[in-house]
């Protein structure tokens, strides 16, 4: 995306997040290479890849009460660990239909485990950390395994089921807090230099894939964790205790457990990956010092050392699976992104990374193993066997055309055989659920009806409802066309420019996705979406919503309505609040007197910023002030525009972000910022703001102008429309108006939704402690926020911070639009008065009629 200004900074990475709606759910894929479009290829749909769901029921356990640990295939029987909110674990296996049920109680208090290896003789390993309250209770008794205090949390992490949703939410939500953020968020910026966006962007997704790489899970390696999240127990931390590898009987009896403090070298500390069997007794480990051997007798034994810096997978951390034919693959990050290697344990080596892989999958894949192909994975769309002989991925179980409702994928699955597969499925409300898919042959699919919704980037809560439109509906079928899947490392661009080709040669989705950078508006223009008003004014469902003034003003266009907003976002400048002095806005010289009397410089008090971003940002908070597109009407050689031209020219010509090592939280809190460009995301952010960033009251008074007026914007999130060449227009409209349930616009913490009812429960959940839902309660957790290395609390809002906030965001309606050519229009001519070689009025001159020319030509 284009991402430019208001989204280059403060908000970028919450943004980016919520506009590509998964954290790295398709982000980097390889560049599709077939030339017919992917639009034409989903609207022929497939009957190839579809599955039955048939949930299977185990003698006397609800795998929905507990948190699932991984799903392993050791013979013929199957194994998982749950764990529950009173801190027990236990061991099941059972038989492929369910019969023959096992139930081990793992013993203890204060205990946690993690990293399940089962063996062919029915013993298992498990990696035991035991909390230090343990230590303290009777005598510090730690051969007895107990359940740690904070064994709810640590469980929630690992669970496959339930945690699939509420780990990411709460993951969300660490994301926009963190104190790394805005490092990570020039990475998501395409508008940064190409320099240094790359470095960025590398950066950024080398730690975002190793999160994945740990947070993969080993189902099927016989270790049978899903780890969302968790990368591990690490030793030698002050306060959490002691951890072991442990040794049960078939019965759960300990055999042996083995303390890892004793690995652990002088300022280290040992962290283990993933476990698997490998001979006997002996398991093979993935840890910080590499690959080992471990047993009871023998202890660890190194047969790949990670740890010298000359070493080519120093500091990878690797997770290892097992492949039905007993070949041990490894998944980590490379060049490549995420790869997939073979592992040799008698020569010590790895492969080159598999080429079958490349491309094709990034930061959302899994590895799973069974019988049938070699090795198996899953991604946010499907699961597909790798045939290594012939060094290809096949695509078997499509989740969207088996009306799968599984929002980040299959996390814990095992292969039956390549046409059937046992899995836990995560579910909607945030249960789980064993189940049989099986495959079924393709002329006993029903045929359905295809409609196409074609994108970039589709998020967890828009497959969610693809899936449960699909599922409740016999005649129709949404199929998602991703055109992310074309973009590569080189090009991020590429999906959108597909997507674009495919509308403006008449090759149109049913229904579109579109976010805040795209050039939307001129498929408005040329009639290419269709006007859903008279259906929504018809419609039942519709009639009692009752819509935020500005936002049902952002979807209409004169008295027609083509674009269906659920969420949005408020763009703004905010500043200290006794810096306005009952003002509503502030001028430009305004700001000069304040960046003056402060002792500050322009590069540091808009929050790190240049000359081109205070352009950019000034063009996006204008609105329509310059810009008049549907009479054909521009104004930039007006004195206003000519006054921010003057305003961006003394900024910097590049900043040094280097130079601000603490990030920029730091620079708020000392005054060395003095506004922040940031937005409104949702009620929460202005506790972020006022704490996090100034400590002190604090006002929005959007971007200084002329005027001295409150200048801010509407940013739309998730911006739908139907194709007016649709067969199905009235199917099309009965799937999108689901988007505007309560419910559903609930779900995300980003972002406000248009809806009054929605409106006010979003204002309500802000004035209590964030939490996730784990098992039908309230887990509540802190929201916080870091000043260089200070971690902040952030309070839950009051009701005067809530009602400011909604007067705030209610009194803006002007709406954002991004146009590429008009933009590097102004950026390439402002240039010459940055340098020096015209003045501001000449270069105004020439980008008005620059761009009249343009808006008079292309509409």
């Amino acid at each position: 995306m284009k991402i430019k200004g208001i989204l280059k900074r403060g908000i970028t990475a919450t943004l980016v997040l919520a506009m590509t709606a998964t954290a790295f759910a398709g982000c980097g894929k390889g560049k599709k290479q077939d030339e017919d479009s992917i639009l034409n290829e989903a609207a022929k749909g497939s009957k190839e890849y579809v599955y039955k769901q048939e949930d299977i029921n185990l003698d006397g356990i609800d795998i929905g009460e507990g948190y699932t640990y991984g799903l392993s295939k050791v013979g013929d029987r199957f194994y998982t660990s749950l764990t529950y909110d009173n801190g027990s674990y236990k061991v099941i296996s059972f038989k492929a239909d369910g019969t023959d049920t096992k139930v081990i109680d793992l013993p203890g208090e204060h205990t946690s485990y993690y990293n399940f290896c089962f063996l062919e003789d029915g013993n298992f390993y498990a990696y035991k950390s035991v909390s230090e309250a343990a230590d303290t209770m009777e005598g510090g008794n730690t051969d007895a395994a107990g359940s740690s205090s904070s064994s709810v949390d640590a469980s929630t992490e690992a669970s496959s089921g339930k945690d699939d949703a509420a780990t990411k939410e709460s993951s969300d939500k660490e994301d926009a807090a963190t104190k790394d953020s805005s490092d990570k968020e020039d990475a998501a910026s395409k508008e940064t230099s190409k320099e240094e966006s790359k470095k960025d962007d590398d950066e950024a997704k080398k730690a975002s894939s190793e999160d994945t790489a740990d947070a993969a899970s080993s189902e099927d390696s016989a270790s049978g964790e899903d780890i969302e999240g968790f990368e591990g127990m690490s030793l030698g931390m002050e306060g959490e205790g002691k951890q072991y590898i442990v040794k049960f009987d078939n019965d759960g009896n300990v055999i042996n457990e083995y303390e890892l403090s004793k690995e652990q070298g002088e300022d280290e500390y040992f962290n283990i990956m993933s476990i698997i069997p490998y001979e006997g007794d002996k398991v093979i480990v993935s840890d910080t010092r590499g690959i080992e051997t471990y047993s009871d007798s023998e202890g660890f034994k190194t047969i790949l050392d990670t740890r010298s810096s000359d070493s080519e997978y120093a500091d990878s951390s690797m997770e290892l699976y097992v492949g039905s034919n007993g070949q041990i693959y490894t998944i980590m990050y490379g060049r490549e992104g995420i790869e997939v290697h073979t592992f040799d344990p008698v020569k010590g080596e790895i492969s080159p990374a598999i080429e079958a892989f490349h491309g094709q999958f990034e930061y959302s894949m899994s590895l799973f193993g069974g019988d049938g192909f070699d090795v198996y994975v899953s991604d946010e769309n499907a699961v597909y066997g790798f045939d290594a002989k012939k060094n290809e991925v096949v695509k078997l179980l499509d989740y969207l055309d088996s009306d799968l409702e599984v929002e980040y994928g299959l996390r814990t699955v095992v292969a039956v055989s390549d046409k059937e597969f046992l899995a836990i499925m995560p579910g909607i409300d945030g249960s789980s659920t064993l189940t049989r898919l099986t495959k079924v042959p393709a002329d006993q699919v029903k045929d359905k009806k295809i409609l196409t919704f074609g994108g970039n980037y589709f998020g967890g809560n828009v497959r969610t409802a693809v899936q449960r439109f699909n599922k409740n509906n016999d005649e129709y079928k949404i199929k998602i066309v991703d055109y992310s899947q074309y973009n590569s490392e080189d090009n991020y661009t590429e999906g959108e420019k597909r997507f674009d080709l495919d509308i403006v040669s008449g090759n149109v989705p049913d229904l579109m996705m579109f976010d805040a950078d795209s050039n939307y508006l001129k498929y408005q223009e040329k009639g290419v979406l269709y006007n859903y008003k008279p259906l929504f004014e018809k419609d039942e469902d519709t009639k009692n919503i009752k819509f935020l003034p500005n936002a049902l003003n952002a979807m209409t266009s004169d008295d027609k309505m083509y674009l269906l907003i659920n969420r949005f976002f408020v763009g703004s400048v905010c500043t200290r609040q006794r810096f306005l002095q009952g003002k509503n806005g502030l001028t430009y010289e305004e700001c000069d007197n304040l960046i003056k009397q402060n002792n500050t410089t322009y590069e540091t008090a808009f929050g790190l910023c240049d000359k081109e971003t205070m352009l950019g940002e000034g063009i996006l908070f204008a609105g329509d002030k310059y810009l008049d597109l549907a009479n054909k009407k521009c104004s930039f050689d007006s004195d206003d525009f000519i006054k921010l031209l003057e305003f961006a020219n003394k900024f910097p010509d590049k900043v040094n972000y280097e130079d601000y090592p603490n990030g920029m939280e730091e620079l708020y809190s000392t005054n060395k910022s003095l506004f922040c460009m940031d937005g409104l995301m949702g009620f929460r952010d202005y506790m972020r703001i006022k704490k996090g960033n100034f400590n002190d009251d604090i006002a929005f008074i959007g971007m200084p102008n002329n005027e001295g007026s409150n200048d801010a914007i509407i940013m739309p999130l998730g911006i739908f429309a139907i194709s007016s060449q649709t067969k199905y227009p009235e199917v099309a409209w009965d799937f999108l108006k689901q988007l505007w349930n309560t419910d559903e616009l609930l779900k995300d913490d980003y972002g406000f939704p248009v809806t009054e009812e929605g409106f006010a429960e979003f204002g309500k959940k802000a004035m209590e402690r964030p939490y996730m839902m784990i098992d039908g309660k309230k887990e509540y957790y802190d929201d916080t926020v870091y000043v260089g290395n200070t971690e902040i609390t952030l309070d839950p809002l009051s009701q005067e911070d809530v009602d400011f906030i909604k007067d705030y965001v209610l009194s803006v309606d002007k709406i954002y639009n991004y146009n590429t050519e008009i933009h590097n229009i102004i950026t390439e001519e402002a240039s010459a008065y940055f340098s020096g070689q015209k003045s501001a009025e000449e270069v105004a001159k020439i980008i008005q009629s620059r761009i009249s020319i343009l808006i008079n030509e292309k509409g």
